[in-house]
């Protein structure tokens, strides 16, 4: 057996035995930062967003197959089941729910000061890697040596715009609707990283394993109370945590760290201390930063900022039995006999506009209660650092409210491909011309890639339309820019159905704006109209319409072929020879079409009895079944 293969096999032992030891914020912290996360994401702000994608209904509406926790409101990723229609909402929420699942918590940590390395264990110089970096993991890329072989990753960004392509351009709807589910399932695992980089501990390799819960962390035991006390009290924390403003990046990388410092791992890593990198004390007695992190070091203007415990618990809102115990166990029944020193120490806010300035975080560490035996035993030295609950309520306006915005951030980024349809209109050989603009978020022109074509056939199946071509502009079409597209309409097209087309600009191997992406929309070449008014039969023949007028926002006649399909049902009227404003009889009945002044309106007409016509009503051919109000729509006539 290989070498390398043997040390696998040892490293996929231990880290089965640490899988989900690792892990940041638990379960379902992650959960409800998920949710707060999607409603600030263009998923809920931008309502034609799913409409562009086929995506009918909202987020807690609409349904595709996925794994999910069993539990929703405390999922942990080991109790899960698959079901078949699962909302949106609920799926992204899984995602970041099943990120933590067996090992994958390993690569949850970036310590961007050693050389942006992932998870390591290591003393006397000896340094173990147990994990990949998390963009590196989320992101699928460079090279993992010896720990790609071991672990498998099937919700890389990558692996979800691959889902994306598929969920557009699949032929049946079962297959569609799979990979639409893992797209979104793939969004939570991506969230998942960028939440878990607002966590201090896991941008300073801040090792951390609960023996409570597995054998092999019993000899090193160390939990995580700042992501114990987070999932306890999350709801409140997160509730009041605020409205960070929602940052926005050419490159998905440039969310964990870029050159303007904005990135959110390098926020935490230098602005806040964790459980293993607290501040210390030199050997002069000053007080400074850890000495593996320097930064964030202490505000040493005003060293320590004293406050009644009972006080700080209550400004905190601990729970008031939790308070209770520990002023108990502190026996601190005599006021002001417990005071806590806080050691404040700056927030620095770099590269998002607007944003650049200092602020100061008087809770970032505190001094034990500890502290003054020491002294008063005159040991040298011997102050005695803790990171508690009350510094914890201290870091989260700032790294829950980034957590979300961050979240928030990355969705919008995948989601940051818009077309527009501006217009469609026939050419002299009954071609359909198309124009297509990018309305993509400001900066992603659409550089390489291919724009694709799709319809819905009559006999079932999206299926790619055999004949178009872009008859004017081409790329790089940057946003508000817009080109043609000639298309011949297939013979088979279900032109029954609302939106049979569906353009996708396919940037997987291209470059929208600055790396992959993906952006379609759904279209139809009509224009939407409705039923205004109906003419009926006489009280002998009321169930029969003999004439009808639908109005539309503008003309909608292409070369005058026009043909009018309703919800229930499909009348095909050819007004070639009918000029506009003019009345022709023709048929047995009155045609015209024109402006309405009165409205505002273009409306058509067809009667099959007038004046000079001594027709029947109740003998006229039958137009319908027509409904008052009815949504209907024009489409073009062709051979």
């Amino acid at each position: 057996m290989k070498s390398w293969t043997i040390i696998s096999l040892a490293i996929a032992v231990l880290i089965e035995g640490l899988g989900g030891q690792a892990a940041a914020y638990e379960t379902p912290t992650h959960s409800d930062i998920s949710h707060k996360a999607i409603d600030r994401s263009v998923l809920m702000t931008e309502s034609g967003l799913l409409d562009d994608l086929g995506i009918d209904g909202d987020l807690d509406q609409k349904t595709f197959p996925s794994e999910v926790p069993v539990d929703a409101n405390n999922p942990v990723p080991g109790k899960t089941f698959y079901l078949l229609y699962v909302p949106v909402r609920r799926i992204i929420k899984a995602g970041a729910v099943l990120e933590d699942r067996s090992s994958n918590s390993l690569h949850h940590f970036y310590d961007l000061l050693n050389g942006g390395r992932g998870l390591t264990l290591g003393s006397n110089g000896i340094i173990v890697r147990l994990g990949i970096a998390s963009p590196d993991w989320i992101l699928e890329v460079g090279d993992g040596g010896i720990l790609s072989k071991v672990f498998r990753q099937d919700f890389s960004y990558s692996d979800s715009l691959g889902y994306f392509y598929k969920a557009l351009t699949s032929n049946q709807v079962t297959a569609r609707d799979v990979n639409f589910g893992l797209m979104f399932r793939g969004i939570g695992h991506l969230i998942h990283h960028i939440q878990d980089m607002a966590q201090p501990q896991h941008v300073r390799n801040d090792q951390h394993c609960d023996g409570a819960v597995s054998v092999i962390c019993k000899p090193a035991d160390n939990p995580s109370h700042y992501e114990k006390y987070t999932n306890e009290f999350r709801r409140m924390i997160i509730a009041s945590s605020g409205l960070y403003p929602i940052p926005g990046f050419p490159l998905v990388r440039q969310y964990w760290d870029n050159a303007s410092g904005s990135g959110l791992a390098e926020f935490t890593q230098s602005n806040f201390i964790s459980q293993g990198t607290n501040f210390e004390m030199d050997s002069t007695g000053i007080l400074t930063g850890n000495h593996l992190y320097p930064l964030p070091v202490p505000y040493l203007e005003a060293a320590t900022y004293p406050v009644d415990l009972l006080t700080v618990l209550q400004q905190s809102l601990v729970d008031p039995g939790a308070t209770r115990t520990i002023m108990q166990d502190l026996q601190c029944n005599v006021p002001l006999v417990c005071m806590v020193d806080f050691i404040p120490g700056y927030v620095f806010d770099y590269g998002l506009p607007g944003l650049d300035g200092v602020e100061l975080n008087r809770r970032a560490s505190s001094i034990s209660l500890l502290d003054n035996e020491l002294r008063q035993n005159d040991i040298p030295n011997a102050i005695i650092t803790t990171y508690n609950r009350l510094n914890f309520h201290a870091a989260y306006p700032f790294l829950i409210s980034r957590a979300i915005a961050y979240s928030a951030g990355l969705i919008n980024h995948f989601f940051r491909g818009r077309l527009l349809i501006e217009g469609t209109e026939l050419d002299q050989e009954d071609n359909v011309v198309v124009t297509v603009a990018n309305n993509s978020s400001p900066g992603n022109t659409f550089r390489s890639g291919s724009l694709e074509l799709y319809y819905e056939s009559s006999g079932g199946g999206r299926k790619p339309v055999p004949q178009f071509r872009i008859s004017a502009g081409g790329f790089p079409l940057a946003v508000g820019e817009s080109l043609q597209l000639t298309v011949t309409v297939p013979t088979d097209l279900d032109d029954e159905l609302e939106e049979p087309y569906l353009l996708v600009y396919n940037a997987v191997q291209g470059q929208l704006g600055a790396e992959a992406g993906i952006a379609a929309i759904k279209f139809d070449i009509s224009i939407p109209g409705r039923v205004d008014r109906l003419s009926r039969g006489a009280s002998n023949c009321p169930d029969r319409v003999y004439g009808v007028s639908i109005v539309f926002p503008e003309q909608p006649e292409n070369n005058g072929q026009v043909r009018l399909g309703g919800q229930q049902s499909m009348a095909l009227f050819d007004f070639t020879n009918v000029p506009a404003g003019a009345m022709v009889y023709r048929a047995d009945a009155l045609w015209r079409h024109q402006f309405d002044e009165f409205s505002g309106q273009y409306r058509y007409e067809v009667t099959y009895r007038y004046n000079e016509s001594p027709a029947d009503p109740c003998t006229s051919p039958l137009l319908g079944p027509w409904v008052d109000g009815e949504q209907v729509k024009v489409l073009p006539m062709l051979d």
